[in-house]
């Protein structure tokens, strides 16, 4: 899609759907089929950190007319699989 409206924009081009950072590490070490148990420890933030992130689209939306159309899971599916063939070809 080419439009004028966007340039010099920037735009969170993602679904606006919330998704914390345990569950994306989650998602992607299901994705690579990793065979260990996945862990993680959780560390004490700094009191400025980000604590909850929800991408705002409706700038995209509005401006331009589009709306993201794949989910997180089908999207890391995607580039995971983009990856895989793009390093065997490289090898």
């Amino acid at each position: 899609m080419e439009s004028g409206k966007g340039v010099n924009q920037d735009f969170n081009v993602s679904t606006s759907e919330p998704t914390r950072i345990i569950d994306l590490a989650r998602k992607l070490w299901k994705i690579l089929e990793q065979e260990k148990e996945f862990r993680a420890e959780n560390v004490k933030g700094f009191e400025f950190d980000i604590r909850k992130r929800i991408p705002d689209t409706s700038k995209m939306r509005n401006l331009l007319g589009w709306e993201a159309k794949t989910n997180l899971d089908e999207g890391l599916r995607e580039v995971t699989d983009w990856l895989r063939a793009k390093l065997q070809n490289e090898n």
